[in-house]
């Protein structure tokens, strides 16, 4: 069982004895520290010398905006974006990683999976079980999984969210389905920015160092699968959403267009009507027809119905109705 210490309520280590493929004993540690503040900071300054520009990249006030892989003399840094589900919206989630033959020290905001990840190895659970792992890298590359695998419960939301958009397309109703394609726009969009550069990452972490073990492991060739595969669903995610976006544009603009022609007509055979009664309200009673005549009412209603339906036939004839 590994040996598990509390050092702060921010900072876990967990001791783990592990046989490594050679058959030979040894120890490797896992420092799992959450929201990294100034005294979490100093602490892996001074008990593993961590580079400084490194260890400020991991503050929890610090946010990286890009991914990042460093060899360093005595480890290599690596920072990674993953997304992560707060109140409904898709935030992106930084992890730094330290790692060496010894030692792998992860930092982040409190990361479910990875903490997750901690207690299970901790309780030598699954993947995690201790048979399992035969060095840091080998741990690494199991929690790199979980990561990785985290994200294809919210592709399965996305996809799930992009069928009920199209049915509310084709159902008729286009400006209730114009939020939820917004928001599954953006949705995509922070997907697409974190997880644009992951496979690139893990391709230089392969190749960094001759001395790496995992340089021809097949546990990272599939990692690196995996990260290609969860970026052409996004990518086919963000086609789909676009052509949703398009269609739904394109129907509102049909809408509009058949309304804005009903207006027209209407308006058409409405001029008419206005112009005769504008042209019999005038107060020139001499010379004026119809005015003296008993029947003169109707045959003035008469002539703007004939005017009315002359305007029809002559939209039907073009065409435009």
């Amino acid at each position: 069982m590994p040996n598990f210490e509390k050092i702060s309520p921010n900072i876990e280590e967990l001791h783990i004895n592990i046989e490594d493929k050679k058959g030979k004993k040894k120890e490797i540690t896992w420092i799992n520290v959450n929201n990294p503040e100034k005294g979490e900071i100093e602490y892996l300054l001074h008990k593993y010398h961590f580079n400084i520009k490194h260890l400020r990249f991991s503050s929890s006030k610090v946010i990286s905006h890009r991914p990042t892989l460093d060899e360093d003399e005595d480890y290599i840094f690596m920072i990674l974006h993953f997304p992560e589900v707060k109140k409904g919206d898709v935030k992106v989630a930084e992890t730094d990683f330290f790692i060496n033959d010894k030692i792998l020290v992860t930092a982040h905001q409190s990361i479910t999976v990875i903490n997750n990840s901690f207690k299970k190895c901790r309780n030598e659970e699954g993947v995690f079980a201790g048979k399992n792992i035969k060095s840091t890298y080998s741990l690494l590359s199991k929690l790199l999984d979980n990561l990785i695998s985290s994200v294809e419960p919210i592709l399965d939301e996305n996809a799930a969210n992009i069928d009920d958009a199209e049915d509310m397309i084709f159902n008729q109703q286009q400006k209730k389905s114009v939020s939820k394609i917004l928001d599954l726009k953006r949705s995509i969009i922070n997907m697409r920015k974190i997880m644009q550069n992951h496979k690139y990452i893990l391709e230089k972490l392969m190749s960094v160092s001759n001395e790496i073990p995992f340089k021809h492991s097949g546990e990272y060739f599939a990692l690196i699968e995996k990260s290609k595969k969860i970026w052409q669903a996004i990518d086919s995610q963000n086609e789909m959403i676009q052509a949703l976006h398009e269609t739904n544009e394109s129907m509102l603009n049909n809408r509009i267009s058949d309304i804005m022609k009903t207006l027209t007509i209407f308006s058409v055979i409405v001029f008419p009507l206005n112009l005769f009664a504008a042209i019999f309200g005038m107060n020139t009673i001499r010379g004026m027809p119809f005015v003296e005549s008993e029947i003169g009412f109707w045959v003035i209603i008469i002539l703007m119905l004939l005017a009315s339906l002359f305007m029809l036939l002559v939209f039907k004839f073009k065409k435009w109705i």
